[in-house]
């Protein structure tokens, strides 16, 4: 009796510890995918975005600094991210949680290339001001790396039912700065 207890013991703690690595394993995967998203995908509303940093330079200097272009054919101010307004991503994946389509990986975005230089107008226009923009040069250390497109490809998303729109920027920035930013209130 003692060694059957023994033994279911150590089988227990064996597979805990394989439990542990496996966890272990998924963390670190999903740390990747967060790191591949956040280059991937621009974010704005809520407490994850570049608003914070866009909202102090306004209410610091009244100004917004941009990048500079260092690539031919790019105007300073005009790399294209594929902004998301929170709120969509939200709307998604509540959306796959309840529709429950094959595990797969969706990508969750506007589906549209949008400029640095909207992105800043859209916030100045909300917040009634003018548009204030300096663009300084690009730190030497990211210039080689730097990406001046990304957009998502958010098929897979439409393909299993997601029919929702997005919100434009000019839509999501405008609702995010008047019912959120001015208000001090987050979601």
């Amino acid at each position: 009796n003692l060694n059957k207890r023994k033994n279911k013991n150590s089988n227990i703690i064996k597979e805990n510890e394989n439990l542990k690595a496996e966890l272990n394993k998924t963390r670190e995967n999903l740390e990747l995918k967060e790191k591949e998203l956040k280059d991937f995908v621009s974010k704005y509303g809520g407490a994850l975005s570049h608003f914070g940093n866009v909202d102090n330079q306004i209410k610091e200097k009244g100004r917004v600094a941009l990048f500079k272009s260092h690539k031919e054919g790019v105007k300073d101010g005009e790399q294209l991210r594929d902004f998301v307004y929170v709120k969509d991503v939200v709307d998604a994946i509540f959306f796959l949680m309840q529709k429950q389509p094959k595990s797969d990986i969706y990508n969750i975005g506007a589906g549209q290339a949008r400029s640095f230089y909207d992105l800043v107008k859209n916030i100045f226009v909300a917040l009634d001001k003018d548009v204030a923009v300096d663009f300084i040069p690009m730190p030497m250390d990211i210039r080689d790396k730097y990406q001046y497109y990304t957009c998502a490809n958010i098929d897979k998303l439409k393909a299993v039912g997601y029919t929702k729109p997005f919100s434009s920027i000019e839509e999501g920035v405008k609702d995010y700065v008047l019912n959120y930013l001015k208000e001090h209130k987050y979601f």
